[in-house]
């Protein structure tokens, strides 16, 4: 158990505590991931390592750039418990070689709220398939940003501040605003959005805070770069 590992968390979140997977019930090991379960099966980092970035290397289209960054600059992995929700933490050095952590959701454990449960269908397969089976989110740890979101971090525009962002535009969007989720945000007033009826899956728009919103960005490597700028940083 890593010392500044634990003052992180006790700083940020004095509910969460640091777990053994051994110690855990053959109830609560149901709920979690196989590959959890035969990552933290083992003792050792390096063999726990391998077998999480081998999952991760499933999925080179949406993760290849954040899959590279974690095998040079992994240095802890993390099951931690909070409020009785159980979560993997990644303990990562960034460019300046100071220690980040990133929080993985269980993906078995997905939180949907009735709206996104009515559309989860109309999202991208290559975004539902990291949410089904790898992680239900996977972000900065205290700041929930420079990731993916979890579902139930993810903004349905119209109902946040949609009237706000439309006094930006000097052009009419070519689609509606409540039809819009974000997927991912920068922590800076950047947000990755995809709009759920648009027909090519790849497509995404990116909306700054107080800017119009660029249009016809490719999302997951969109996601992909941004979430390793904020891992350098």
């Amino acid at each position: 158990m890593n010392a500044e590992t634990v003052k992180y968390l006790e700083r940020f979140s004095p509910i969460a505590q640091i777990i053994e997977f051994t110690a855990l019930e053959k109830g609560v090991t149901a709920t979690l991931p196989q590959y959890w379960a035969g990552a933290f099966s083992t003792p050792e980092f390096e063999a726990r390592k391998a077998i999480l970035l081998n999952e991760w290397a499933k999925y080179p289209y949406q993760l290849r750039l954040t899959t590279k960054f974690l095998k040079n600059n992994l240095f802890d992995i993390d099951l931690i418990s909070r409020g009785g929700e159980i979560s993997m933490l990644y303990s990562i050095k960034n460019l300046a070689g100071k220690s980040v952590y990133y929080n993985g959701l269980n993906p078995k454990n997905r939180v949907l709220t009735p709206k996104l449960e009515a559309v989860w269908g109309l999202l991208p397969e290559a975004v539902t398939t990291l949410y089904e089976n790898l992680h239900n989110g996977w972000f900065h740890y205290s700041s929930h940003a420079t990731g993916y979101s979890s579902t139930e971090d993810m903004i349905f525009w119209a109902i946040w501040n949609g009237g706000s962002l439309m006094k930006l535009m000097k052009d009419p969007l070519p689609f509606k605003l409540e039809d819009c989720v974000s997927l991912f945000q920068n922590g800076g007033g950047g947000y990755v959005c995809f709009n759920l009826k648009e027909k090519d899956k790849k497509k995404s728009f990116i909306w700054w805070k107080e800017e119009e919103p660029e249009l016809n960005e490719e999302l997951c490597p969109l996601i992909d770069e941004w979430t390793v700028i904020g891992l350098e940083e």
